[in-house]
């Protein structure tokens, strides 16, 4: 009895290392799990199904180990895991993906849906301001104009404030062909500005800006409420330069405090100011 389970297991022993020896490597096993692993790479598996990716990449990587000491039978059924937690891979990653690109587009949708409500709110708000302009418009007072006025008078006449003869010209520009142009016998209006409007000073939305400075072959031509220090510091970075352009001017300049809008000055030779040269 002995004898036959002695004969039996050696049998066995032989048998099963004939087996593994004749076995033939696993490549085509092997081939489709990493095509597989490569399908779950393509999708972003490695990010949206992380778990699954990564017990695929490590049963791989044991397989190709069992592949290299020739365990092929133990191999094939790892590479047969690989392949199945890869396909799993893919399609988690690509139902997930399908996920965040469907929140993605509601998000979006969302964005647009608050910009077309803001632009709504926004033309709501600006028909109402051109209302209540129209409206404004509609009290306010007739001007006619008188031989040597210009706007800043008639600001300061009318506000107590010169400086807002740019709201008198927001009033009339379609009237008013250049800002220091205005003729005796025309009619503007004179918008109706509340007194703490304008001790505060708070009406910058109906301001317009004055023409940017600039140096004309080597002259500048002086725009309202021009003075030498806000001239020198804008055009050459550097208000004390009021003094090298009193020097160049003073056979016409009675006063460094006195400079009139269309009065042209010869300016210093420029380093920061911006020149235009003409023929």
């Amino acid at each position: 009895m002995k004898q036959i389970t002695y004969f039996l297991t050696i049998s066995l022993i032989f048998i099963m290392l004939f087996i593994s020896f004749c076995a033939k490597e696993p490549k085509m096993e092997l081939e489709k799990a990493e095509k597989a692993y490569q399908q779950a790479i393509a999708v972003k598996a490695q990010e949206y199904a992380t778990d699954y990716f990564e017990k695929a990449e490590a049963k791989l990587e044991s397989a190709k180990k069992l592949i290299n000491s020739k365990k092929y039978s133990t191999a094939v059924k790892m590479l047969e895991e690989v392949e199945s937690l890869s396909l799993t891979a893919v399609k988690k990653a690509e139902a997930r993906k399908k996920q965040e690109e469907e929140k993605e587009r509601k998000k979006i949708i969302e964005e647009k849906k608050k910009i077309a409500e803001k632009k709504a709110a926004e033309q709501k708000a600006m028909e109402f301001e051109l209302q209540k302009i129209a409206e404004e418009k509609a009290k306010a007072k007739k001007y006619i104009v008188k031989k040597g006025d210009n706007l800043w008078k008639i600001a300061s006449k009318k506000y107590g404030k010169a400086k807002f003869w740019k709201v008198i010209y927001e009033a009339n520009k379609e009237i008013i062909s250049d800002f220091d142009k205005i003729f005796a016998g025309q009619e503007l209006i004179i918008p109706n500005i509340e007194s703490n409007e304008i001790k505060s000073g708070n009406v910058k939305n109906l301001l317009a800006e004055l023409p940017k400075r600039i140096i004309v072959d080597e002259k500048y031509t002086v725009r309202v409420f021009d003075n030498l220090w806000d001239i020198a510091k804008d055009l050459f970075n550097d208000p004390l330069m009021w003094k090298s352009i009193y020097e160049l001017n003073k056979n016409n300049i009675s006063q460094p405090c006195k400079v009139f809008p269309k009065q042209v000055l010869i300016m210093p030779s420029p380093k920061n100011a911006e020149i235009i040269k003409t023929e």
